[in-house]
């Protein structure tokens, strides 16, 4: 009785995977799509772009790990993992 009260206080209540979401994939599109049409345009221009249209602010970090595997360089080990 003891061993079932505490493994239901301690078991994990929601199943599934864990960790955070990340951004939604037309986000990623959107960005991806600006940054193609307009090579030049840095982060701080894009998210300022998309901030103002969409209300919707892109994190650096992120942006940096999409922009990062959808070209031929590699990400780096501080970027992978945790942020998606």
């Amino acid at each position: 009785m003891v061993q079932k009260k505490y493994r239901a206080l301690y078991s994990s209540k929601s199943p599934g995977k864990s960790g955070p979401i990340g951004p939604d994939q037309e986000l990623i599109r959107l960005v991806l799509d600006i940054k193609h049409r307009n090579p030049r345009m840095g982060y701080d221009r894009i998210a300022m772009q998309v901030l103002q249209a969409f209300g919707v602010e892109v994190d650096k970090h992120v942006y940096d790990v999409f922009w990062l595997s959808t070209t031929n360089r590699s990400i780096p080990a501080a970027l992978r993992g945790s942020h998606f």
